[in-house]
């Protein structure tokens, strides 16, 4: 008897969801649209996570699976991103390709986070989601975006450059950041804001990034004001740093950025000959 009655709370809930039209509910929502409370809206909500109806993001924060797509549906994969974390925002590789600054397809996607959550990995309905903590001090930059008629916070255009910048490895390698500063500064007609970029890259306090931002600046002949080329050459200190942590510690060393070119020049710019 007791298998049941969730099964007719089922039937009550199904249809209830399927009229509010929304992907995302919490607990509380599920159970006001139902009309059931307590063990009972527990019990009903379990079934339809067995059932694949229904998917836990967060603690009393689920996903509505249309019928006849369990098993077979990844959902609005931003808006699932902005549940699984506060504060957040979409960020590396997956903001490099929404703002065209790449043709790659990321399969996974990158949400940058100011918290530290018990996993920074998580595959839901078949989709990688990564989550990379960083501190306070790093969190700027923001842009708010549409996608599918909801708001999604995203590293605006210069972060997005700067944060790869930060970590190539959370964007397919220096490859991917070589092809949005084309894009940016090259054939882009002004899309990126030089001084934001440059002012970005040193207030993220990691002098690797100003020397990988003023090594592909000279790689693809990008003309800097003197003044800005000045504060970028005073920040980058005396050691050396691999051009792009993705690829071996090899390759000479670049003392005018103070950069081990782990990537021969040639390799960056390859990709504009296809």
């Amino acid at each position: 008897m007791t298998s049941t009655i969730p099964t007719i709370g089922k039937k009550t809930l199904l249809p209830a969801l399927n009229r509010a039209g929304r992907e995302i509910y919490s607990f509380r929502e599920i159970c006001k649209l139902a009309g059931i409370a307590g063990n009972y809206a527990h019990n009903v909500v379990s079934l339809l996570e067995k059932e694949a109806r229904l998917v836990r993001l967060e603690r009393g924060t689920y996903l509505y699976v249309p019928e006849g797509f369990e098993g077979n549906w990844a959902g609005n994969t931003y808006l699932i991103a902005s549940h699984l974390v506060q504060p957040y925002a979409i960020s590396y590789w997956s903001a490099l390709n929404h703002w065209h600054f790449t043709e790659q397809i990321p399969s996974t996607v990158f949400i940058q986070t100011t918290v530290r959550k018990f996993y920074s990995e998580r595959v839901i309905l078949g989709v990688k989601y990564k989550l990379v903590t960083l501190g306070k001090n790093k969190f700027y930059g923001l842009a708010t975006v549409w996608d599918k008629s909801h708001k999604i916070q995203m590293t605006g255009k210069e972060k997005t450059i700067v944060d790869c910048l930060d970590h190539p490895e959370y964007c397919g390698g220096i490859i991917e950041v070589v092809k949005g500063l084309h894009s940016g500064f090259v054939s882009g007609a002004d899309k990126l804001d030089m001084n934001k970029v440059i002012n970005y890259a040193l207030k993220i306090d990691n002098k690797t990034v100003v020397k990988r931002l003023g090594y592909l600046f000279e790689v693809l002949n990008i003309s800097v004001p003197e003044k800005k080329l000045f504060k970028m050459k005073a920040a980058i200190g005396k050691g050396y740093s691999l051009l792009d942590t993705t690829l071996p510690d090899t390759g000479k060393l670049n003392s005018h950025w103070r950069l081990k070119e782990n990537l021969p020049k040639d390799s960056l710019t390859e990709w504009r000959k296809h």
